[in-house]
């Protein structure tokens, strides 16, 4: 009954001195003539209560015939991810018919909730065991609104407990781990969601964030994390700390994502209280406005808080990385300067007053006071606390308790004060914001600590202790604020743990709108979808002016998303701007040419423009053909189109050729033709207008050896470091075999091996990559193979003697091991062994034979023949050649298959153990596919048979270069799940490239960097077998078939086109993801020219002579004018230009950990059909004219060489110098010299100083036998 009316129920409980009994604990009384009526007046509220208490809840009912709820459960031990991330596994089917995701739908990907969100018949335990779980009996607004935008819900992900923490140790459920690093914190309080986003198991987690909790867990984890307005999106369904800092919110991997997320999950539900300012559900269109974005800042100002860098707790390499990140926004457009906010530094003191006074209400079940759902289940099954269930509460639980109670018992009315002076800081934010777009500071002072201590309060507190410090300023003040990884740094205690630092800002954006986390996606995406595109839009952008540097590079980019962000941060509830008119062409971050593959602005001084393709001649058309192709080359790698010497034509007062041997016809027609775009401030004309890679600063090889680099002395943070320990334990195992080594064999020192076991990984390893670095223990492997590393590395390191003696002792080894084991290997590889009787002539001693598998032999051997194949000693040659046919038999025994079953899924449920198996199998694979290639490379060098054929090799392709460099298990499954589809098997990808009939489709999936080397490998293979073939020749230039031409050209063709395609590509030398790409285009470059270039039996290197190799390049087939070799011209050319535009001593002198030998054997070659064509148009003077094309590309040799005349200190400096009126004669031994001279200053391989000298010995033949030389 109500209170209003005096009969009371015969059953009500109320007693005489009840009422005295609920004052007495307050102190409070009253008098004793008025108890009975208070008496009364209390049953009769019971009455009411009783009466409310017995009527149905109202509460939304979900819709769980349309959504189930399939396989609820708590994850056993082998489904947990990260420690605890998950706290309930579980599946609801999102809407299958929702909208297609590029309209701003779900559809497709997962969500997780935190553990505080109802999910109707899913038990939550709210991070605590201080009482059961309670089952909700409806859903959270959010949930429904995610489920019906297309996502799938696969679980709750733990919170901390009570969400009242930033660590993530403190949760009942168990710790949860950083995917980055076990042991170090995720951040809280949405610390399980946050895991499982930024290890990419789930791709979006819905939390809460009452004072940081988005925020900090993705600064930690390295993802977005949104705290959107304060009502934007509604609390309903979710467990509420205080009605001021409660605001719900997305983590997630980028900024659109995030964008699309807000898109669906915001607006007004009909009950929350917060959210009745904000627009109807379905209003806001956050994604579309993102992607309208021009990614120019042109008119925004950026403010840097001067009070949330400038504080003692802040860690001054945050503070560094986060400002330097920040000022990048300038180079688009972005006005950036300080402000200063002083009431800032209040924030988190009136933040920490509120959250312990209302938390503590809301803990004790005492918080009323706003409308909207409330979760009756959680009050009931919560309440009433008790001391046992007190007592389990962690302590940061029970410190806001305690600190709440004390602060409403001492500073009555403080809530009210900090509720005001909040507003007087959200005022003060709001005077900045008329001034300033975005605000920018890190979101978390210092990177993820170790977690804190269970077994002392105060030691469970101490990682957390001012952590947020510029978050909970905004749950008190109600803007929105965004955090967003923009670099990693190490954490202080541990130099190998790279953990992620964040600001407010963005992800990598590309101009379409799509969004990725990652810069190498970006890349790939960049260059696949706009070559799909093919054509240029009438309403794309422009040809950017050359004279600004208007292009916005990835880093900016991603800043730059999150900036276009800022119209839903200032004033509630307004929707964003519509999106701005169209932008000048030159404020586009990119710039699409011709052939849709993507240039970097800041690269662009010219295009080729329609005028140029329009020229009617009939021979421009041909010229067109061969120079579109090669600009093809260049522009799908980031290098400008001009950068090819076809944009301004040969100066006319420098004219190189007798105008007789010029066809007047296109003499004409190209006087008519206009030079399109402004020419360059360099020389004009010439091939160095623009943008090449520079070499690498200082001396590389001291840069790379470990005693350049001071270090930890921690074995993790140094894995080639050698102790004493180890170096006594193999050393013990070189003894065992002490009788069959040299008597005067010495093993190194620690410190030797050190040096050279660095070397190896650091130079040879880059270009061979067949040992799986992140998982690579000393001692499981074999004693030969190391000794053959270290081999290789004393070479690096110019201790010939040693490496030599190295060589040996591993050479001997790998022979007993092989004898040791011959009932792994057949007779065929027995016979290589030539020791009849061997082992029963000498005792059978104890051995540590160590670990070993049939690999190992591999291994072995290819390290071997490494350091013997390019020794300038014949003998160590000759066992080189030995090698070879040992490692092809053994590759046969050991067999050049893939196992079926063998390879492990990423998400395996010990991702640590995946990790270990995959690495065993990738690396196996990857060394008998380089193997292959190496042995290939001896038939290169030395005009031998294959000793292995393509049609043997019938393994899949190298991995992604991110999969094979995964330092961890996490990093490892995160690239796997990036892969969508595994490579193709050799043999397969080598003949779709053979029988593609344009030319231009790459191979689905593209290949990996190394994979497209061993396919060039196979097509360089081909070559040689055809031309082997077609013999006998009615000629001694050995030409290949028209039609075999035709099928080797398209091949090519299509493998550059899938090159240009892969985001690692580069013909950068110092390219992060390694050298092998920047090998390849020089691989590429020999193919083209062996194609029309029989050199193989006048090279001789077998000889080590280079007297004897001169001779023989002499004597070898001189080169036709066709229009056909034009291309492989261009490609010479090009190799030529790259040490003269980089140093020609300089990278000499630098080059070893990028300038393999492949280089110096194409090089070789290029330099022999260069000079040998070159000669050809004197020998032809008078008779051919010269094309359009010969005549360019003659142009641009001479200004290469002119280039190289001008800085290189030569030798032979008595000769006279360069004129401009230099005959082809004279640039063919003007070229010459050049290679030879690079050639001969290398510093690293005797044998490419051999070479060298072999070209300096042709040019003086050719000299000889032109005795008007004047070169």
């Amino acid at each position: 009954m109500s209170v209003f009316f005096k009969d009371i129920s015969s059953d009500n409980p109320v007693q005489k001195g009840d009422v005295e009994k609920l004052l007495e604990p307050l102190g409070l009384t009253i008098k004793p003539e008025e108890s009975a009526d208070y008496q009364r007046l209390l049953a009769a509220v019971h009455d009411c209560a009783t009466r409310i208490d017995r009527l149905p809840d109202y509460q939304p009912v979900p819709d769980t015939k349309k959504y189930p709820r399939e396989n609820v459960h708590t994850p056993t031990a082998e489904e947990q991810e990260f420690g605890h991330a998950w706290a309930h596994r579980f599946l609801i089917r999102g809407d299958q018919s929702a909208k297609d995701p590029s309209s701003g739908s779900l559809k497709g990907r997962s969500v997780c909730l935190k553990d505080c969100i109802a999910v109707a018949g899913v038990p939550q335990f709210f991070g605590s065991d201080a009482f059961p779980p309670w089952t909700p009996s409806t859903d959270a607004t959010v949930v429904t609104r995610v489920l019906d935008a297309g996502a799938d819900i696969l679980g709750t992900a733990t919170c901390e407990h009570f969400c009242n923490s930033t660590a993530s140790f403190t949760s009942a459920q168990g710790t949860i781990e950083n995917p980055y690093r076990e042991g170090y914190s995720t951040g809280g309080s949405t610390s399980g969601g946050a895991a499982l986003v930024g290890s990419g198991k789930i791709d979006i987690a819905l939390g809460t964030d009452q004072g940081g909790s988005i925020r900090v867990p993705s600064s930690f984890c390295g993802c977005v994390g949104v705290k959107p307005t304060h009502g934007l999106i509604p609390f309903t369904g979710f467990t509420s700390g205080d009605a001021i800092d409660d605001h719900a919110g997305p983590i997630c991997r980028s900024v659109m994502e995030a964008a699309q997320c807000l898109d669906v999950i915001s607006g007004y539900d009909g009950i929350d209280d917060k959210s009745l300012g904000a627009e109807a559900h379905g209003s806001y269109n956050f994604a579309n406005f993102l992607r309208s974005s021009s990614g120019r800042l042109d008119g925004i100002k950026i403010g840097i808080l001067k009070e949330g860098f400038h504080q003692e707790i802040v860690d001054l390499r945050v503070r560094d990385h986060v400002l330097m990140a920040a000022q990048k926004l300038g180079s688009l457009g972005a006005a950036v300067e300080e402000v200063s906010v002083p009431l800032h530094l209040e924030g988190p003191s009136i933040w920490t007053l509120q959250q312990r006074i209302s938390g503590s209400s809301g803990i004790l079940g005492r918080a009323t006071g706003h409308r909207g759902l409330g979760l009756t289940e959680f009050e009931k099954a919560r309440l009433p606390f008790t001391d046992p269930s007190f007592h389990k509460l962690f302590p940061s639980t029970k410190n806001t308790v305690i600190n709440g109670l004390y602060l409403q018992d001492k500073f009555p009315g403080l809530y009210s004060k900090t509720v005001n002076i909040g507003r007087q800081i959200s005022d003060a934010y709001q005077r900045a914001f008329q001034k300033y777009d975005v605000i920018v500071m890190p979101t978390t002072p210092f990177v993820a600590p170790r977690h804190g201590s269970r077994d002392s309060v105060l030691g469970s507190f101490e990682p957390t202790i001012g952590l947020t410090t510029n978050t909970a300023v905004f749950n008190v003040t109600g803007h929105p604020a965004m955090s967003m990884p923009v670099g990693f740094i190490p954490a202080k205690d541990d130099a190998q743990v790279m953990l992620p630092v964040d600001t407010k800002e963005k992800p990598f954006i590309c101009r379409c709108g799509a969004a990725f986390a990652r810069r190498d996606l970006l890349t790939r995406h960049q260059r696949i979808a706009f070559h799909e595109d093919g054509s240029e839009s009438p309403e794309g952008p422009s040809e950017p002016d050359s004279g600004e540097n208007s292009h916005a590079p990835p880093v900016e980019a991603d800043l730059a998303a999150a900036v276009s962000l800022s119209g839903m941060s200032v004033d509630h509830w307004s929707q964003p701007p519509p999106p701005p008119p169209p932008q000048p062409a030159d404020l586009y971050p990119m710039a699409v040419p011709r052939n849709g593959g993507l240039v970097d602005a800041s690269y662009q001084q010219t295009l080729i423009t329609d005028q140029f393709y329009e020229n009617g001649n009939q021979d421009v058309v041909g010229f067109d053909a061969h120079f579109r192709e090669f600009a093809n080359f260049l522009d799908g790698v980031g290098l400008p189109a001009e950068w090819s010497p076809y944009f301004h034509g040969p100066d006319r007062d420098n004219d190189v050729v007798d105008p007789g041997m010029r066809d007047s016809r296109v003499r004409d027609s190209r006087e008519g033709t206009a030079t399109p775009g402004p020419r360059s401030r360099t020389r004009p004309g010439t091939p160095f207008s623009s943008w090449l890679p520079s070499a690498p600063t200082g001396n590389r090889i001291s840069e790379n050896l470990p005693d350049a680099i001071p270090r930890s002395v921690d074995n993790e943070s140094q894995p080639y470091r050698i102790s004493d320990e180890q170096r006594s334990r193999l050393n013990a195992s070189i003894e065992s075999f002490r009788y069959i080594l040299d008597p005067n064999f010495k093993f190194p020192s620690r410190h030797a091996l050190t040096r050279y076991l660095t070397s190896y990984f650091e130079g040879f390893h880059s270009h061979m990559p067949f040992l799986h670095t992140p998982t690579w223990r000393i001692f499981e492997h074999s004693l030969e193979l190391i000794l053959g590393l270290a081999a290789v590395g004393a070479q690096y390191c110019f201790e010939h003697r040693m490496s030599e003696r190295l060589f040996y002792a591993g050479k001997a080894i790998l022979m007993e091991r092989l004898a040791h084991e011959s009932d792994k290997f057949g007779p065929k590889t027995g016979s290589f062994l030539n020791m009849p009787q061997r082992r029963e002539s000498r005792p059978i001693l104890a051995r540590d034979w160590g670990p070993w598998e049939p690999i190992e032999t591999v291994r072995a051997l290819i390290a071997l023949m490494g350091y013997a194949t390019w020794e300038p000693k014949v003998s160590l040659m000759q066992e080189a050649f030995g090698l070879q046919g040992l490692l092809a038999q053994v590759l046969r025994e050991v067999g050049l298959h893939e196992e079926d079953g063998r390879q492990p899924p990423a998400d395996q449920t010990m991702p640590q153990a995946a990790w270990h198996v995959w690495a065993q199998q990738e690396s196996a694979r990857r060394a008998k596919l380089i193997a292959f290639s190496f042995m290939h490379t001896h038939s290169i060098a030395y005009n031998v048979y294959p000793v292995l054929r393509s049609n043997e090799v019938g393994l899949r392709l190298p991995c992604s270069t991110k999969e094979w460099k995964a330092s961890t298990a996490v990093q490892w499954q995160i690239a796997r799940r990036e892969t969508d589809k595994q490579q193709l098997f050799f043999q397969d990808a080598l003949s779709l490239l053979l029988r593609n009939t344009d030319g231009t489709a790459p191979l689905d999936p593209i290949p990996t960097p190394l994979g497209n080397y061993i396919l060039l490998h196979g097509l360089l293979q081909r070559i040689y077998i055809v031309r082997d073939l077609s013999l006998p020749v009615m000629d001694h230039s050995a030409s290949l078939p028209s039609e075999e031409v035709d099928k080797l050209e398209r091949g090519l063709r299509s493998w550059t086109a899938g090159w240009q395609q892969a985001p690692e590509s580069s013909l950068d030398p110092n390219n992060e993801n390694g050298p092998i790409p920047f090998t390849s285009s020089s691989l590429l470059g020999l193919a083209y020219v062996r194609i029309y270039l029989h050199l193989g039996p006048y090279r001789l290197l077998e000889t080590r002579d280079p007297i004897r190799i001169a001779k023989a390049i002499y004597r070898s087939p001189a080169v036709e004018r066709s229009g056909g070799v034009i291309t492989a011209l261009l490609y010479t050319a090009h190799m030529l230009s790259i040490p003269v535009r980089l140093g020609v001593d300089r990278v000499a002198r630098s080059q070893a950990f990028f300038w393999s030998v492949r280089h110096s054997l194409s090089g070789l070659e290029c330099a022999v059909l260069l000079s040998k064509w070159l000669f050809s148009l004197t020998e032809a003077s008078g008779t051919t004219p010269l094309s359009d094309s010969e005549d360019r590309i003659l142009h641009w040799v001479r200004c290469i060489v002119e280039e190289a005349y001008d800085v290189v200190d030569f030798d032979d400096d008595d000769e006279p110098e360069v004129g401009v009126d230099r005959d082809p004669a004279s640039l063919s031994l003007a070229v010459l010299r050049i290679w030879a001279h690079f050639f001969k200053s290398n510093t690293q391989w005797p044998f490419i100083n051999m070479i060298g000298e072999s070209l300096e010995k042709y040019r003086e033949l050719l000299m000889r036998s032109r005795p008007r030389q004047t070169t």
